[in-house]
């Protein structure tokens, strides 16, 4: 079978290589055709695609790429080589490459939903979650503060991650938002608002448990003030392994509204703001605020493999 295989190459802190890669694809008797998404043109690559395409990188290559897959009926696989690997996760793929590898050939097909946002600067499409609030203002703090530690796992880069959230969380403000899900108010003051397609936010923050990428529902977690200690108890448990979910206020629905002023929101990894932010990693969006979003589902518009 030939395959497109899209490597990251500095995934997993570069410790699977090209060559390493493509010698266990073609063990398991796959014909690959290889391109780095380090590279500009990777897009091209996907123009005249194998049987499947694969994908080895962390949920920011799956994003990149799969984005370019939407409504192309192909079959895709994750070899999960990133830091939290949350879109991997919520679909149960967690074994060795090798086993990963070596289940494709008997592996189910699990229809995936991809996220749409209308907005008056166009459309953009979610694979993860799309939010508000605490969580897209508090990534770039945590990767500013990151910037040249040296992490020698990823666990220890994730523990990081979990510190740097749970410091950071009692320091927020709660916002006012206004909110519809099918119709019915939900406007209120959160400390985060996130729709989810998967389970898991950020550093394996698992905020909607019950969340099914392929049920064409969002799942619209609303955390307020009253929540705080909460959550922060999450976080001091999911430290010491204990990984349980506490039951946050979460609305199943298929159209959300939201009322956005111009602060920090996030598409999956990408962060953007009408307002003047210091961070190099929130993009600014030059777009007269307030704006109404719509966001919804587009079902079924991926296939992933999932070894059974």
């Amino acid at each position: 079978m030939r395959i497109t295989l899209m490597h990251n190459p500095t995934a997993g802190q570069g410790q699977h290589s090209k060559k390493s890669l493509l010698r266990a694809l073609r063990e398991a008797g796959y014909d690959p055709c290889y391109q780095s998404t380090d590279e500009d043109d990777f897009p091209r690559a996907l123009s005249a695609l194998g049987e499947l395409v694969a994908i080895a990188g962390g949920d920011g290559t799956v994003n990149k790429v799969v984005k370019h897959l939407i409504g192309r009926d192909i079959p895709i696989a994750i070899l999960p080589l990133g830091t939290a690997n949350n879109i991997s996760k919520t679909l149960g793929i967690d074994d060795s490459l090798e086993n990963l590898i070596t289940g494709w050939a008997s592996a189910a097909r699990r229809k995936f939903d991809v996220g749409v946002v209308e907005s008056p600067w166009g459309t953009t499409h979610f694979i993860e979650a799309v939010g508000v609030g605490m969580f897209p203002q508090m990534m770039p703090l945590v990767s500013t503060a990151k910037k040249g530690h040296g992490f020698a796992s990823s666990n220890d880069e994730l523990e990081y991650d979990l510190e740097a959230f749970k410091t950071l969380l009692y320091n927020y403000r709660p916002q006012a938002w206004q909110i519809t899900l099918d119709g019915q108010d939900y406007s209120g003051r959160y400390l985060l608002v996130e729709a989810m397609n998967i389970q898991n936010i950020g550093p394996n923050i698992c905020v909607a448990p019950l969340a099914d990428p392929g049920d064409g529902h969002l799942d619209v977690v609303l955390i307020t003030e009253e929540e705080r200690e909460t959550f922060g108890q999450y976080l001091t448990n999911c430290l010491s392994g204990d990984e349980t979910t506490p039951d946050f206020t979460v609305c199943r629905g298929k159209h959300l509204q939201l009322r956005w002023e111009g602060s920090e929101i996030h598409f999956d990894s990408d962060i953007w703001a009408a307002n003047k932010t210091p961070f190099e990693k929130v993009n600014p969006l030059k777009q007269a605020t307030p704006v109404t979003l719509e966001i919804r589902l587009e079902p079924h518009a991926l296939e992933f493999l999932v070894p059974t």
